[in-house]
Parts: structure tokens; C-alpha cells; sequence
């Protein structure tokens, strides 16, 4: 196979730890647990500028205490390049920090020991520590980590909610030119992710990806999938109707008589995205992608063009994460108390 991360989740109350952030060039694979209601465990953490992330790291197997603000400039760095506009930078970290503090403030309000979530420093996914940092960026250390500190301390302790509760601010690279439901990912709806234009991604110069399978190795793969696929006929006939969404997310396509689930051919086959075409060119399975990753929530490129174009962080994510507000840490936690 040569190249030219979700199932389906029901509605519970809790929000579990998982990677499910993306950075430009590379997505977390899992899907995130969805909550129809995020108050109940609100008005009971501590203030967020005062606690720590506890992170499972296995580059390292040990678990690290983390404090909040240097988790949150590693998990910007981890997440999105530093060649980003400063307001997209400023974007990312109230996403992240939204985020990240909503699965470890459910995590706790479901009593369960250990970890927040787990991390991979050595491969800088969800955390990395200053020792690799420096070790990376070299004599650019200091340099990158004063803008660091400028950027993030603006927005130190904010965070984004909806009706005075705490939201699941995910994101991913690149969208298809317009971020996709949750529902339509994943299975259960949110009102503040839903979709939005994000025209910026068809200009990405990878927004469209081809990945080619070869006939045998894509009865291969998907025999292991499901063996009750029938793949009699010719290659062209083994596929069905696709059933997508506005913006081409495929949700189900038939091939070989058997649904399958546009995020499991995308995890089966390597792709960038469920947002692709599949036909079958004579020669081979031809896979055409637009965008990277789960594509819901705020795109990562489309925030940096935003920036470019004299868009603030608040405007930013007024944009993808529609009806949210902007709230400190002090504010957040009056209102919840």
C-alpha cells in the first residue's frame, strides 16, 4: 500500500481520559466520551491555577505531577507548531486547557485512582519535559520558551464553557473546509460542536491526500474486519453506496455486501481522514482524502489562517466552538460554587 485515528460512542455523564487531540502532522487515535450534562462535578475541584495534572508517562513508566501551567505549555508545543500566529497559539491553549482539565475534573468526580490520562514525553504526545525541549530546540531554548511564556501568560486559567459548565474544546489538524458534528463522529451530540465553514483548510498544502490499495490486500484487510464479506464479482463490484455527510465525512459505505463504518476504513487503511472518495481505477483501491484528523471542533490550520487574517483567539474560538464563553479561572469557579 503506498500513500499519494474512531468508533461510534453512546451518551454517558463522565468524560474519560484519552488522547484525543491532534497536532499538525499527526492525530491522537480514540474517540471521546461524550456528556450531555458536565455539571454536576463542577462545582467541586479546586482552583485550576493552584492544582496539577497527574500523567502516566509510558515513555518513561512512571507518573508524573505536573503542575498546570507547565503542562499546558508542553501540551501547546506538543500540539501545534511554534511557526503558528500568536493568536492561534493563544487559541490552542485555552482548547487545550478546556479540555484537558474536563476529563481530569471528571475523572476525579467519578472517584477513579491513578492518572489523569497518560502521555508519551519521548514522542511529545500530550506532554514533554523541559529536558526534551531543550534537547530539541537547542540554542532556540530560551528564545521559544520566552514566547512561550508571553503567549500563554494571557491566557492563563481560561477555559471555555456552555451554560456555565465545562466543554469538550477538541480539535484536530485539518478539516475538510467545513468541521464535522460530533454526532456525526462520534455518536452523540453537542450543541457547541457542530459544524462550521473552515474554507482556509482547501488551501493546506496537504489537504488532499491519495493512499492505493492493491485488490488482494484490501479483500485482506477487510476479511479481517468482517468475514462475511463477499467479495465474488470484480473488484469494481465489491463496492456499494457510501452514506456522508454535507461536508464528505463518510459515515457507512457498503463494500462487499457488509457496512463499514467510514472511521474504521479510515483506521484499517492508514488514511488521514474519513472524509475520502473510494473507487476502484482498474489497477487498484484508490483512496482520495481531504483534511486530517477527526475534523471536529476547531481546526488547527484554519485557526492559524484566521490569525494571519487579524483574527484574535477569542474570535477564533467564538468560531468553532459556537455559543461557548470565554472564563477565567476566578469567575468560573464563583459560578460554580
Amino acid at each position: 500500500m503506498r500513500r499519494r485515528v474512531i468508533v461510534g460512542i453512546v451518551l454517558v455523564l463522565l468524560a474519560a481520559a484519552l488522547p484525543l487531540l491532534a497536532r499538525c502532522g499527526r492525530t491522537a487515535a480514540g474517540a471521546p466520551v461524550l456528556s450531555a450534562t458536565q455539571t454536576e462535578h463542577d462545582a467541586h475541584d479546586s482552583n485550576p491555577l493552584s492544582d496539577v495534572f497527574t500523567l502516566y508517562d509510558e515513555s518513561t513508566h512512571r507518573t508524573l505531577t505536573v503542575p498546570d501551567d507547565e503542562f499546558l505549555a508542553a501540551a501547546v508545543v506538543c500540539e501545534m507548531p511554534l511557526t503558528y500566529a500568536d493568536e492561534a497559539l493563544r487559541a490552542q491553549a485555552v482548547a487545550a486547557y478546556t479540555v484537558y482539565d474536563y476529563q481530569r475534573a471528571a475523572r476525579r468526580a467519578a472517584g477513579r485512582r491513578g492518572a489523569d490520562f497518560t502521555c508519551r514525553s519521548a514522542d511529545w504526545l500530550i506532554y514533554t519535559t523541559p529536558e526534551q525541549m531543550r534537547a530539541r530546540w537547542g540554542d532556540r531554548y530560551a528564545e521559544y520558551q520566552a514566547r512561550l511564556d508571553r503567549v500563554l501568560h494571557s491566557v492563563r486559567g481560561q477555559r471555555l464553557t456552555y451554560g456555565g459548565a465545562r466543554v469538550l474544546a477538541v480539535y484536530s489538524a485539518l478539516s475538510a473546509g467545513t468541521t464535522d458534528a460530533a454526532a456525526d463522529v462520534w455518536g452523540g451530540a453537542l450543541p457547541y460542536l457542530v459544524p462550521v465553514d473552515s474554507a482556509w483548510d482547501c488551501a493546506a498544502p496537504d489537504f488532499e491526500t491519495i493512499v492505493s490499495v492493491s485488490a488482494a490486500d484490501f479483500r485482506t484487510a477487510l476479511f479481517a474486519e468482517n468475514a462475511s464479506c463477499n467479495f465474488s464479482g470484480t473488484p469494481a463490484e465489491w463496492l456499494g453506496a457510501a452514506d456522508c455527510t454535507a461536508s464528505g465525512l463518510v459515515r457507512q459505505m457498503q463494500i462487499g455486501g457488509q457496512a463499514f463504518g467510514g472511521e474504521t476504513l479510515r483506521a484499517r487503511f492508514s488514511l488521514r481522514s474519513a472524509h475520502f472518495t473510494l473507487t476502484w481505477n482498474g489497477t487498484d483501491f484508490e483512496f482520495v482524502v481531504h483534511g486530517y484528523g477527526h475534523g471536529v471542533g476547531m481546526s488547527q490550520y484554519g485557526a492559524n489562517a484566521m490569525a494571519q487574517s487579524g483574527a484574535d483567539y477569542r474570535t477564533i474560538l467564538a468560531h468553532y466552538y459556537p455559543g461557548t464563553e470565554l472564563t477565567d479561572g476566578k469567575t468560573f469557579f464563583r459560578a460554580n460554587s
